[in-house]
Formats: structure tokens, sequence, C-alpha cells
């Protein structure tokens, strides 16, 4: 991702949080599916790979997503 964009570009990766309730896994039949999901790598991967400003936000109860600016001209 890093070499595709341009200096101050912004990527925007979206995923779906794991659930962690057995009422919630059974809801939507995700239980064995996402329980090694790595989303909580995503950032700081983002972050070690160069991108600044690396920031996770929670989109309703499932959704989130991380937002992370490549470095060399303001954004």
């Amino acid at each position: 991702m890093r070499r595709l964009l341009t200096s101050g570009g912004l990527v925007l990766p979206a995923d779906l949080r794991p659930p962690h309730g057995r009422l919630d896994r059974h809801v939507i039949a995700a239980g064995e599916a996402m329980r090694d999901n790595p989303d909580e790598q995503i950032a700081p991967g983002l972050a070690a790979t160069g991108f600044e400003t690396v920031s996770v936000s929670q989109v309703g109860g499932f959704l989130h997503h991380k937002r992370a600016v490549k470095p060399g001209a303001d954004a």
C-alpha cells in the first residue's frame, strides 16, 4: 500500500471486529471464521511500515477502521 500512495496519501482499511459474546457469534455466524482475526495487529503494522497519524475508530458494534497518512507532505 505504501508504495502506491503519493506523499500525504491516506489509507483507510476497514474490517469487522470478531464478536465477543456467545449470542453475537451465533447471530452473525462467525465464531470460527473470525476467531483468529488479527485486527489488533493492523494499526501497529501501519506505524511500523512508516505511516503517520495512525488512529483506530469503532463504527457501530462490529465495524472498525484504521486511518494512516503516508509521510512527506501536509495532509
